[in-house]
C-alpha cells in the first residue's frame, strides 16, 4: 500500500474450464501486516536485583528478508506514547546501566575510530546522548555507579578506571604541544629508557612521541577538569596504558609500567634551534657523522649524513636532551633514538637503534649545536685529508684553498671543544696529553671538512 492509502479493491475471477457455475460465499475479510517474529532478551516479566546491570538486546527473524531497518523505542507512559533513543551505527554497544528512570550510561566500542572504547551517557531516559571517552584499550566488560558522581568500569585484561564528576579549571587543552616524560629520579636520568617526550594537539590526540615500539595512530589522551590524565597509545591492534595527575599547567605526575614518571612542559621547543653535528656511534653497526638542521618547533627540516627522508624531532629542558627520528637508511638505521645530557651546546648521550636493537650494541651519541651556523645556511660536508695520522698533534690538513684563511675546531669523544683557531696555516699544532680518537671540522666560510685524528 501507499502511503495515507485507505482503501482497496478486490477482484475474484473464476478460471475454472467447463460450462458450469461456482457458487461463492465471503464474510469477515480482514487484513493485518505480517511482522516479523521478535524474541526479547530479557523476556517481559524479568526478575534482576535492585541496581544489578541488564543486558537488552532482540533477535529478530521474519521469512522475508525485508525488515532492514529497527530502532529502540523507550515509554514512560505504559506505552501510551513512545520516543525513539539515539543510534549511532558506529557504536557497538555492549553493557548498559541506569541508577534511576532518568540517568544511565551505556558502554560501546566505536568503529569509527579503531574501534576505541567510549561511555554514552544520558540524563534524560535516553532522548540524548553525550560521549565520553575512556581509556581502555579493549572493550568495557562491566560498570557499576552506585550515584550520579561516582562509579567504576573494568575492561578486558584487567584494567580498571574510575567515574567521578571532576571540578577545577583543567582539560585537554591543558596539555598542549611537546612535554617530557621522565622517570621519577633525583637527579633526572636521561639514559636506559628514562627519558620520553610527547607531542599533545590540545584537542585529546597525540600526534607526535619517541618510540615504545611503534609506528603508533590514532593514540589519545584525556584531561578532566581536576588535572587527571589518561593517555591511550594504540596502533588498532597492540595498545599502551597509563595516567597521571597534573599538579599546575606545566607539571605532573604519573604512573606506567608500575614506576613512577613525571610530566614536563617543554619551556623552549626551539632551543636547540640551529644546526646540531656530530657523530653518533654503534659498537658493531657502524658510525654516522651527521648534521641535523632544526627548527623552532624542535623538528628536523634535514639532514646529512643519513640517507633521507629524516623525519622527527629533537628537544631540550632541564639538562637533558631527547631526538627520535626515522630514516631512508636500511634495517640498522632505519629508526633511532637519541638521549643525554645537555650544556653548553654540547648533546653528550647514548645512541639507540630502535629497528634493531637486538643486533646492534647501542653506542654514544655526541653532538654539539652549533652556533655560527645558520638554520638556513647551506652546508657542503666534505672529508678532509690528515697526515700523518696517527700523529703527536703536530699534523698537516690538505686543504683545495691553500693561503686562505680557514677556522679550526676540534672535539673529544664525549663531544668537548678542546681546541679552536684561525689560521691560514695548513699546519697544525694541538698540544695535548690525552691521547685518542679527535673529531675535527674546519669551515673555510663556504664548505665545512670533517675528519678524524688519532693522537698517540
Amino acid at each position: 500500500t501507499a502511503p495515507g492509502q485507505t482503501s482497496l479493491t478486490i477482484s475474484i475471477k473464476n478460471n475454472a474450464p467447463g460450462s458450469g457455475g461456482n457458487d461463492w460465499v465471503m464474510d469477515d475479510i480482514s487484513f493485518a501486516t505480517c511482522l516479523p517474529s521478535l524474541t526479547m532478551r530479557p523476556t517481559n516479566s524479568p526478575t534482576y536485583c535492585n541496581n544489578n546491570q541488564v543486558d537488552i538486546s532482540v533477535a529478530v527473524s521474519t521469512f522475508f528478508n525485508n525488515y532492514n531497518y529497527y530502532e529502540w523505542e523507550r515509554s514512560t507512559d505504559g506505552g501510551a506514547t513512545w520516543v525513539a533513543t539515539v543510534y549511532n551505527p558506529n557504536y557497538r554497544n555492549n553493557n548498559v546501566f541506569f541508577i534511576n528512570n532518568n540517568e544511565g550510561w551505556i558502554s560501546a566500542k566505536d568503529d569509527s575510530m579503531s574501534g576505541i572504547p567510549v561511555m554514552l551517557h544520558t540524563t534524560n531516559g535516553g532522548s540524548t546522548w553525550s560521549t565520553q571517552t575512556i581509556t581502555f584499550c579493549y572493550k568495557i566488560f562491566s560498570m557499576y555507579f552506585w550515584d550520579a558522581s561516582h562509579g567504576w568500569a573494568t575492561s578486558d585484561f584487567g584494567p580498571l578506571a574510575k567515574y567521578s564528576v571532576p571540578s577545577g579549571s583543567y582539560s585537554n587543552a591543558t596539555l598542549n604541544g611537546p612535554w617530557l616524560f621522565y622517570k621519577d629520579v633525583t637527579p633526572i636520568d636521561p639514559l636506559n629508557d628514562n627519558l620520553n617526550y610527547f607531542v599533545f594537539d590540545g584537542n585529546g590526540n597525540i600526534t607526535d612521541f619517541n618510540g615504545f615500539g611503534g609506528p603508533w595512530n590514532g593514540s589519545i589522551y584525556t584531561v578532566n577538569a581536576s588535572g587527571e590524565i589518561a593517555v591511550k597509545i594504540t596502533n588498532g591492534s597492540d595498545c599502551f596504558l597509563f595516567g597521571g595527575q597534573l599538579t599546575s599547567t606545566t607539571e605532573g605526575t604519573g604512573t606506567a609500567g608500575g614506576l613512577n614518571w613525571r610530566f614536563h612542559k617543554i619551556a623552549n621547543p626551539g632551543a636547540l634551534k640551529d644546526k646540531i653535528t656530530g657523530t653518533l656511534t654503534t659498537d658493531d653497526c657502524g658510525f654516522r657523522d651527521v648534521t641535523l638542521n632544526i627548527d623552532n618547533n624542535g623538528i628536523i627540516t634535514s639532514a646529512t649524513g643519513l640517507t633521507g627522508p629524516v623525519v622527527g624531532r629533537v628537544y631540550t629542558d632541564l639538562g637533558v636532551y631527547i631526538g627520535h627520528m626515522t630514516t631512508g637508511e636500511g634495517v640498522h638505521w632505519s629508526e633511532l633514538t637519541i638521549t643525554g645530557y645537555y650544556t653548553n651546546n654540547n648533546l653528550v648521550g647514548h645512541l639507540g637503534l630502535d629497528a634493531d636493537q637486538f643486533t646492534c650494541v647501542n653506542g654514544t651519541s655526541n653532538l654539539v649545536r652549533s652556533d655560527n651556523l645558520g638554520i638556513n645556511d647551506v652546508i657542503n660536508d666534505k672529508k678532509i685529508t690528515i697526515y700523518p695520522n696517527p700523529n703527536n698533534g703536530t699534523f698537516t690538513l690538505d686543504l683545495p684553498n691553500v693561503g686562505a684563511e680557514f677556522q679550526i675546531e676540534i672535539y673529544d669523544i664525549i663531544g668537548h671543544k678542546v681546541f679552536s683557531s684561525k689560521q691560514i696555516s695548513s699546519e697544525i699544532i694541538f698540544n695535548t696529553k690525552s691521547k685518542g680518537i679527535y673529531l675535527i671540522k674546519v669551515y673555510d666560510g663556504k664548505d665545512v671538512y670533517k675528519g678524524k685524528v688519532i693522537i698517540e
